[in-house]
Formats: structure tokens, C-alpha cells, sequence
């Protein structure tokens, strides 16, 4: 990495984004492989800017208020995340759980927008989270309505990072998901149901993800409420597409969850 130019400072700000806890000097250098004064210049460039601010006034930073307007900006960019809101609402009211919206960016999915249910939650990630395609259910639900080739192109991506058995697995998990319209993952930590919204013909916009256990008598509602946002979607073609469908998906590189 060279410290000649100010790439080094976005790389410390992408850090800083990518991370779900304070960093101070020290980290950023041994994260980033920088020298530390390097380190120290590039956080005080940043917090002038106001990209960063210290944490309870300490000697470690987290986003500020430009990073935050840049990232709803971004946010704003989807036209499906104008749309939603008040179907996430009736999907609250229906469920009691916190929904979120995810939309798809290259192999990735991200977390633009969330609104917080009336039942107790074991945990809800942060708006601006990103998730690999195969390891959440709003990126399960998202593959699952991509094309058979674009599936394969991902699969045949993941290389070494799943065994022949997780792959089995999920390819089955795919296959269930795109006959029955959603997503379900239940461990010790969470419990989740994902349904993908769906564009012109039948292309992954995004996924509403209900976080929360969903009792089977609601989740043809769920069903219901997320086809008529679809719906929608599909009658203005033009307006609700994936912004990043002209990218290379294998170029889009982002710092996930992880």
C-alpha cells in the first residue's frame, strides 16, 4: 500500500465504516499495515473533514455526520427503498418482529434500510451492513430468483470456501426457496424469514427480511403484503432496477459481516 497519495485515507475510512466498534491509531496501522504517524495523520484529516468523530472523547473514532449523510445518499439511490417503508410497517404489525431491507450489490447484499418491531430482539445488524449472497437469508432469497447461469457463476465462485456438502446443501436450500417464495433460517442466535422483492421480469430488486420467529398461520400474510410491493415495482420497469447490474459482479469488492 503506498502512503504517498490520500488512498491510504479512504482505506482508513472504509476501515473504520467496516467495523462494528470504536479504532484508534493503533488499530488502523496494524489493520491497514501503516505506519503509525501515517495512522494518526490520516484519522486527523478525516475528523476535520468530519467523516469521523472520537468516541466519548477518546483517542478512538467511529463515523461522523458527512460519512452518515454520504450513506443515506447512497441509500437514496435505490428507488425500491422509497417504495417499501410501509409495507415493512404492515409487515411489523402483522408480525411484531423488526424488518429490514436488503438490496443486492454484485455477490453481496446490503442493509439499507430498518424498522425496529415491539418484540424483544436478540440482535439486529446496523443499517449499511453487508452480507455475502450465501450466508444470510436475505442473500439466500436473492439468489434463489437470479437466473440458473448467474447461480452457477456464484456457486462456482464460493471455490474452496464450501465444501461439497454445504454446497449440496444450499443449491437444495435454493431450489426450496424459489418453489416456496421465501427464506428461513433458525439457529441458536436468530430466527429469520427472508421474501425477495421482484422486478421486471422476475429480477431480485432486494428482500424483506422479517427478524424474528414468523408463526406459520402469518407468513402467507408476510407473503401477500411483499407480492404487492413487487407488484408495483414491476409496473415502472424503468424506475425499480438494480443499479448495479452493468458491474462485473466479481469486480465489486465490499468489506462484509464477517
Amino acid at each position: 500500500m503506498t502512503t504517498s497519495s490520500a488512498a491510504y485515507i479512504f482505506n482508513i475510512l472504509r476501515l473504520i465504516g467496516a467495523e462494528h466498534r470504536p479504532l484508534g491509531a493503533t488499530d488502523v496501522s496494524q489493520r491497514l499495515g501503516l505506519p503509525l504517524t501515517t495512522a494518526h495523520r490520516g484519522l486527523s484529516t478525516l475528523e476535520r473533514a468530519n467523516y469521523i468523530v472520537r468516541y466519548q472523547s477518546s483517542t478512538k473514532f467511529v463515523l461522523g455526520d458527512m460519512s452518515r449523510q454520504l450513506l443515506q445518499s447512497f441509500f437514496g439511490r435505490f428507488a425500491i427503498r422509497s417504495l417499501a417503508p410501509p409495507y415493512m410497517h404492515r409487515l411489523v404489525m402483522v408480525t411484531g418482529e423488526t424488518v429490514s431491507l436488503f438490496v443486492p450489490i454484485g455477490w453481496y447484499v446490503a442493509r439499507i434500510s430498518l424498522i425496529k418491531g415491539t418484540n424483544e430482539i436478540i440482535r439486529t445488524g446496523p443499517v449499511g451492513e453487508v452480507w455475502d449472497l450465501h450466508r444470510n437469508a436475505a442473500g439466500q432469497a436473492v439468489l434463489a430468483f437470479k437466473t440458473e447461469i448467474e447461480q452457477k457463476r456464484y456457486l462456482d465462485s464460493l471455490g474452496n470456501r464450501t465444501s461439497r456438502v454445504e454446497r449440496k446443501a444450499l443449491e437444495t436450500g435454493l431450489a426450496e426457496a424459489r418453489t416456496n417464495g421465501y427464506v428461513t433460517i433458525t439457529d441458536d442466535t436468530k430466527s429469520e424469514l427472508s421474501i425477495p422483492v421482484l422486478g421486471h421480469h422476475n429480477a431480485p430488486l432486494g428482500a424483506l427480511v422479517i427478524e424474528g420467529k414468523v408463526a406459520a398461520r402469518d407468513v402467507n400474510a408476510c407473503l401477500s403484503t411483499v407480492g404487492r410491493l413487487s407488484e408495483l415495482a414491476r409496473a415502472e420497469p424503468a424506475r425499480f432496477h438494480n443499479l448495479y447490474d452493468h458491474l462485473d459482479p466479481e469486480h465489486v469488492v465490499l468489506p462484509t459481516v464477517g
